[in-house]
């Protein structure tokens, strides 16, 4: 994914990680690897680049993606959609604490030229 100069880093980074989640999740689906039983090697995931390692890695520590053997994965739809929402969650936490900061310091930007200005 090429920076855009547009778009704040962060929300370029969490673009890279969802797009990067959604091609494992994805995959997995399409090989029906949704149970111990239909799990499958990591090779049929394909090509798996540092950034879908890292989060490979971050599915199978949350339980979304589960290890029935060493090498061998399958994804746990129910803890894959409770840790999105837990995800989202944190989101939304992250901005409202980013906008009581802003507006914090917009008020204390605000109060001092009136202080000091006037």
């Amino acid at each position: 994914m090429q920076p855009d100069p547009a778009k704040p880093v962060e929300v370029q980074r969490r673009a890279a990680l969802l797009v990067a989640d959604r091609h494992i999740v994805t995959r997995l689906r399409q090989l029906g690897a949704y149970s111990q039983a239909a799990a499958q090697p990591l090779a049929r995931l394909g090509r798996l680049g540092p950034l879908r390692r890292a989060r490979l890695r971050r599915l199978l520590t949350v339980g979304a993606v589960r290890e029935a053997a060493t090498g061998v994965v399958y994804l746990d739809e129910d803890r894959y959609t409770a840790w999105c929402v837990e995800e989202r969650a944190r989101l939304r936490e992250r901005m409202r604490r980013a906008a009581v900061v802003s507006t914090a310091l917009m008020l204390a930007v605000a109060l001092a030229v009136l202080l000091l200005g006037g």
